[in-house]
């Protein structure tokens, strides 16, 4: 029998399952330099935390730093699966936030939204035995629309993100492309339509907020993925895309994936009667 809960709406249980997913893969990514980023004596060196409470300071070696990360993917396993309990969710927070503290320089913006994700979960339902109240899952997307609301706010003082130029002169920063090459040449060639991107950019994180929750989502949702997609192709911004994509999971709703279903079922038949 599954472990789900029939009362639990469809995308609880995506959200749940994606962030498990997001956070296994984030911590597999840094495996390859395990004892750098977490090493008693890699970059961030045991002298420096002195008396330091941080569970990664209980023992030098490497093998605990493995220990303690193979209970984070056991945890994670069991929140994706929906068995973990909130004791569970308890112990993953703590250990998490070890790794976190333990070295400061692999907390980026993602890692803070995350750790907003898995608090939530002390209110979302994880499994059967829990009850749904809507109006955490609302204070969620609420939250997304504060972020991106306050994200177009502080760009309006920028004259370039006024001008229509920031997008184009962040693309082209070497420091932050993904591919240099091909985002000067997006820049050269569609120079109009980064820059229109620009705008609708800021009319979208500015007006998101009011928006979300009217007859209109769906194209907050699919503009709102089409940006993020974009960011991922075009910067070095680790798994941000991912996290905020992740985001988006609380808005498919049953009513919001019908109106999804029903606006791309012309572009299906369209296919189907071309093949």
């Amino acid at each position: 029998m599954s472990s789900e809960n029939l009362d639990t709406p469809n995308e609880i249980i995506y959200f749940r399952k994606g962030l498990a997913l997001v956070q296994i893969f984030y911590y597999i990514s840094l495996f390859p330099r395990m004892q750098d980023f977490f090493g008693a004596h890699g970059w961030m060196n045991r002298s420096y935390w002195g008396d330091s409470n941080n569970l990664l300071n209980v023992f030098d070696g490497i093998s605990w730093r493995w220990f303690l990360m193979a209970v984070i993917f056991s945890l994670l396993i069991m929140l994706y699966k929906g068995i973990l309990n909130r004791w569970g969710l308890v112990v993953f927070y703590v250990i998490n936030l070890a790794f976190y503290e333990w070295n400061p320089f692999i907390v980026h913006e993602p890692q803070p939204i995350l750790n907003l994700f898995f608090l939530s979960f002390f209110f979302l339902p994880m499994n059967k035995k829990h009850s749904y109240d809507p109006w955490f899952k609302n204070s969620l997307i609420v939250f997304l629309g504060i972020y991106y609301f306050w994200a177009g706010i502080k760009k309006l003082p920028d004259p370039n993100f006024l001008n229509g130029s920031a997008l184009e002169y962040i693309i082209s920063w070497p420091i932050m492309a993904k591919n240099l090459s091909i985002n000067l040449f997006l820049v050269k060639n569609f120079l109009w339509t980064v820059r229109l991107f620009n705008y609708l950019t800021l009319i979208f994180e500015i007006s998101f907020l009011f928006l979300i929750f009217t007859r209109f989502r769906i194209y907050y949702i699919f503009f709102g993925i089409f940006l993020h997609a974009l960011i991922y192709a075009t910067l070095e911004v680790g798994n941000f895309s991912f996290v905020m994509l992740l985001w988006y999971a609380l808005l498919l709703d049953d009513t919001t994936k019908y109106k999804i279903k029903d606006k791309l079922a012309p572009l299906y038949r369209a296919r189907t009667q071309a093949v």
